[in-house]
Formats: structure tokens, sequence, C-alpha cells
């Protein structure tokens, strides 16, 4: 057997086309295909080509956001104790 994995994009019209090449020749095979979404994501804006406004974002959000905190260093406080539960049998 061998086992090949290979990455591929489902089009709007619900198609995946798969060509797998092998070092296999004038034989009958057996397919098994197992689909596992690759989880999305986010393109950079500037690869969408549209603005943040278009994305729903107030306009000046970010440029009047980013890097203006000026307050001391934000720490993450005590996370208390874990609890300690019985294993499973």
């Amino acid at each position: 057997m061998i086992s090949i994995t290979i990455e591929g994009h489902v089009g709007s019209d619900g198609l995946l086309t798969v060509q797998v090449p092998t070092p296999l020749r004038e034989t009958d095979v057996e397919v098994r295909l197992v689909l596992h979404p690759v989880p999305m994501q986010s393109p950079p804006l500037s690869a969408t080509g549209l603005t943040p406004e278009e994305l729903g974002w107030p306009p000046g959000f970010f440029e009047e956001t980013f890097g203006v905190w000026k307050g001391e260093p934000l720490e993450r406080g005590p996370q208390g104790e874990y609890e300690t539960r019985e294993g499973l049998a």
C-alpha cells in the first residue's frame, strides 16, 4: 500500500479535482479519500483588496488604537490552583 498526502481546493461548484502521480502503471487500485477540512486562515488585508472600512471596521480604527497603550505593562495575574480530579477507571 502506498500512502500519499496532498492538499487541494474545493471550488464553488463543490468539486475537488485530484491528480496524483504514482509509481504504478497499468494496474487496478483501490482509492480511499479522507477529506479533512483545513482551518481557514484570514489573508492579510492587503491581499483581500478591501479596506478596513469595507470589512466593517470604523474609519481610522487601526490608526487610532494600534500602539496607543501608555500605561504600565500588562501582566497576567495569578490563575489560581488547578483542580486535581480522580482518574478514569
